[in-house]
């Protein structure tokens, strides 16, 4: 069953689609990853404990959160990801 992109949690969506933003890719991190890994878990798309305390490196297991999430809400499907920063 896919979720189309209307459909997407709010608090998800807005972790990844607000401004200002920043490209996170394969090895980098930033301080909004947490939150997106919370987010991630909300959906099933993510272990909860899959990140630990402090933890803003954006490694393979959330990136595959990522991308399984990108699939499913039929989002085009990649490894990087913008996340808001503050």
């Amino acid at each position: 069953m896919s979720r189309k992109a209307s459909t997407l949690p709010r608090s998800l969506a807005s972790t990844l689609m607000c401004s200002p933003k920043a490209l996170v890719s394969s090895g980098g991190s930033a301080p909004s990853i947490p939150t997106l890994a919370r987010r991630l878990a909300t959906t099933g798309d993510f272990a909860a404990d899959g990140l630990k305390d402090g933890d803003t490196a954006y490694g393979p297991d959330l990136q595959e959160a990522v991308k399984r999430f990108q699939q499913e809400a039929v989002l085009q499907v990649r490894s990087d990801v913008w996340l808001r920063v503050r």
